[in-house]
């Protein structure tokens, strides 16, 4: 969510944690994918391909594709 450009705040509130929390989880991904900023967040994000909540649900990919087969 932060990747899309979601403030913490905004963050805390939709999955129902302390703004803490969110911070606390922001710095470990931000250390695991070696990200100095949050502006670097997104582009980290599309290098590693990883999904984002508005992105379909695996087996929803795995259906779409087999019917456009």
């Amino acid at each position: 969510m932060a990747a899309l450009g979601y403030t913490n705040r905004e963050i805390s509130s939709r999955i129902h944690v302390t703004i803490s929390t969110v911070e606390q989880h922001l710095t470990r991904v931000y250390r695991k994918l070696n990200v100095a900023s949050r502006t670097e967040l997104p582009s980290k994000v599309i290098e590693y391909r990883i999904p984002t909540p508005s992105d379909p649900a695996p087996a929803a990919r795995s259906a779409a594709v087999r019917g456009s087969a």
